[in-house]
């Protein structure tokens, strides 16, 4: 890929940089189950990265540890620190300043 800020890569590109420790490539699969009358139910897809996923990937939970809790809508971005530890955990290093 010629953009390296791209926020998504193809395949070839992926396979390229397996086990880079410079990348870290995280799964975060979220599904939408319709309910009557209407809306949805979130389902985490944790269960299915576990059972099969790219090599050296994690998960990142949208329904649980990337989402913010307190509000009343869905899917939105955590508070910074929340946001922060979450990634620190998924094994995402802190960002330098520029």
């Amino acid at each position: 890929m010629t953009d390296t800020n791209a926020s998504l890569v193809d395949t070839h590109w992926l396979a390229g940089r397996l086990g880079d420790p410079g990348v870290r490539i995280l799964e975060c699969t979220v599904f939408l189950h319709p309910q009557e009358p209407h809306g949805f139910r979130a389902e985490s897809g944790r269960a299915a990265w576990a059972g099969g996923h790219i090599p050296g990937s994690g998960f990142a939970d949208l329904t649980d540890e990337l989402c913010d809790r307190a509000s009343a809508l869905r899917f939105m971005l955590p508070p910074a620190a929340q946001f922060a530890d979450a990634m620190s955990r998924l094994g995402v290093p802190q960002a330098e300043k520029r």
